[in-house]
């Protein structure tokens, strides 16, 4: 799964994975399935959840701001098709958003726009085949 985003000072397109802040008393894996739920309107139960397979810092630019993140990513398998409900909740998260859409390896590999991280498209393979590391592998920006 794959969100569309602009930025809106600079106007680059970018896709990232659902995802968000970690509120208090929340763990990393419940704070993954509930931005999972409140920006496409999956309902995970934590213990869906593998990993974090992944994780990375990452500094960014956005509107004008500085961020620094530091993020983990979790894999979940569905039992089948879902519908997705972008941004049910909060239509002002989704201001900067142009797109979410379920993406194959093979679109991955020929993506126009900046992915983050910017290699998914060689870390998924290994995920896709279940593959799943011990420990999270740290993916750089």
């Amino acid at each position: 799964m794959l969100i569309g985003c602009i930025e809106p000072q600079e106007q680059r397109r970018f896709w990232i994975m659902p995802g968000g802040g970690i509120e208090p008393g929340e763990t990393a894996a419940e704070a993954a399935t509930r931005e999972v739920a409140e920006e496409t309107g999956i309902d995970l139960p934590v213990d869906r959840l593998a990993g974090p397979v992944w994780e990375r810092e990452h500094t960014f630019t956005w509107d004008g701001r500085r961020y620094s993140y530091e993020e983990q990513y979790f894999v979940a398998r569905l039992d089948g098709p879902v519908e997705l409900r972008p941004f049910h909740g909060d239509q002002h998260e989704a201001r900067h958003t142009f797109a979410m859409q379920w993406v194959s390896q093979a679109e991955l590999d020929g993506w126009p726009d900046a992915l983050a991280p910017r290699d998914l498209a060689d870390l998924l393979p290994a995920i896709l085949d279940g593959d799943l590391p011990h420990e999270p592998i740290v993916t750089g920006v």
